[in-house]
């Protein structure tokens, strides 16, 4: 690794930039941030967002995004605050399998099951 550019007075390496104080955010310890948040989605939107945007891209015909979205979907599910010995436990919900079963049939060019598919999505949801 190359010396620092200033002697190592910063810890700078070249073309590392350094964030001022005043822009650096700091977050929460996690004792404060509560076991069962959620981190928020990029753009704010929930599963049953995603599951309602696919079935949208379907109808349109914009396979790939539906595929994308459906994807995003069973992300946001799968999102979750649990004990360190439990990260691995496979989360077995039915919106989960729904959504895989979806994706399936889009890949195979079945849309009206993955329209199916999705609306038991959105009612195992409610």
């Amino acid at each position: 690794m190359p010396p620092p550019v200033d002697g190592g007075r910063s810890g700078k390496r070249p073309g590392q930039e350094v964030a001022p104080a005043s822009e650096v955010q700091l977050q929460p310890p996690r004792s404060q941030a509560g076991a069962d948040t959620k981190p928020p989605a990029a753009d704010g939107r929930t599963a049953r967002d995603y599951v309602q945007l696919a079935q949208a891209a379907i109808a349109q015909g914009r396979i790939h995004d539906a595929l994308d979205l459906i994807e995003r979907g069973q992300t946001r599910l799968l999102d979750r605050a649990v004990d360190l010995n439990k990260t691995f436990d496979p989360i077995t919900d039915e919106p989960i399998a729904k959504l895989s079963a979806a994706r399936q049939a889009l890949v195979a060019k079945d849309r009206a099951t993955a329209l199916a598919a999705l609306e038991s999505v959105l009612a195992a949801m409610k």
